[in-house]
């Protein structure tokens, strides 16, 4: 059971630290979405700004052993605010977007987003009640270094395609293609 809850704070850090960096990489876009999930124009720019913060700390907490169950508690806690976003959508009958990925990746609100962030919820909450599993110890510190670098490279290359796109296509900045 260690090494499973071990892999699950692994797995949700990654998603997390995915999300944030993509997100920070495609700034407008992800003011934009966060307008069409019902944010105020007024908190649009705050709210595109702490999404990924929260998403970083989330991480932040995951990565070290004493910190652990409060990071799957974050979260577990985030990830069932954002399945409650996707329910209310849903139940309005609007399906934007969700830029949960940034420029990774973008789906419309549905029914397989909602599954997924109620599993992932329910992965946060299995580490926030068993704790931390097993230690991560030196080589993990290795293995985070490789995985930090290569989604500061990923982001690197999405942010300069969305330059690239934006000083083609000016209008198209913050849009995907099912806009």
């Amino acid at each position: 059971m260690a090494v499973a809850v071990l892999i699950v704070r692994i797995a949700l850090a990654a998603v997390f630290l995915a999300a944030a960096l993509s997100k920070l990489a495609s700034f407008r876009r992800t003011r934009v979405r966060v307008r069409l999930f019902g944010v105020p124009e007024a908190l649009a720019r705050p709210t595109a700004i702490a999404l990924p913060v929260l998403e970083l700390v989330i991480v932040a907490l995951l990565v070290p052993d004493a910190t652990a169950r409060a990071g799957g508690l974050l979260a577990a806690v985030a990830l069932v605010a954002f399945a409650a976003a996707v329910a209310r959508l849903m139940v309005r009958g609007e399906a934007p977007d969700c830029n949960c990925f940034g420029l990774l990746h973008s789906s419309r609100v549905g029914p397989a987003m909602l599954v997924r962030n109620l599993v992932l919820a329910a992965l946060g909450a299995v580490v926030a009640a068993t704790g931390p599993g097993t230690g991560l110890g030196v080589a993990f510190a290795a293995w985070a270094v490789l995985v930090g670098v290569a989604a500061l490279g990923v982001v690197a290359a999405a942010t300069l395609r969305d330059r690239a796109q934006s000083r083609r296509h000016p209008a198209s900045v913050g849009k995907s293609a099912t806009d």
